[in-house]
């Protein structure tokens, strides 16, 4: 398929892979600096900020599949994609989606977005018990097994608070 390097964002991670493989941030950073048709960042947390920019700053195509750098970073992430003529596409879940339904559309013409949520695993318990909730509790996610803070934000709808961030600086829409 011509892909000419990989990356791993575990310093420890490249010694069992073949030799064009690297490891760690700096080779995150230097790879997605390089002129790529389209630059995927799949890294958690704020360890994806510098290879974003990276690739954001070299004009790529920057898919991303984490929430994280627009949060913290949701300004200066446009300022930079603005300067350097990169376009930034969300690829995971709600805000692919959400990418997928708007495009070629008329974005002045959207009055909101919406993005859906359960409610989370406390929806019908009585307010009055939420001070008894144990992290136990917090951390049984019913469907599927997630880190202890991915959970944790799943379970008290700070995840959704933090998708509308999101959201914002991708489509630029009101909270």
């Amino acid at each position: 398929m011509g892909r000419r390097s990989a990356t791993s964002s575990s310093a420890s991670a490249g010694s069992p892979l073949p030799e064009r493989c690297a490891s760690g941030l700096e080779a995150a950073c230097e790879i997605a600096a390089m002129d790529s048709d389209v630059v995927c960042v799949a890294i958690t947390g704020a360890a994806a900020l510098r290879p974003t920019l990276a690739a954001i700053d070299a004009g790529a195509l920057v898919a991303t599949a984490t929430k994280e750098v627009l949060v913290m970073a949701g300004e200066l992430v446009r300022a930079r994609a603005a300067a350097s003529g990169a376009r930034i596409i969300p690829i995971d879940s709600e805000h692919s989606a959400l990418w997928q339904c708007l495009r070629g559309e008329n974005l002045a013409s959207v009055q909101r977005l919406v993005l859906t949520a359960s409610g989370g695993p406390f929806l019908e318990r009585p307010l009055d018990t939420f001070a008894a909730i144990t992290p136990a509790e917090a951390l049984a996610h019913p469907t599927w097994v997630m880190g202890p803070k991915v959970t944790l934000d799943s379970a008290t709808m700070m995840n959704k608070g933090l998708e509308i961030i999101e959201a914002h600086f991708l489509f630029d829409v009101d909270y």
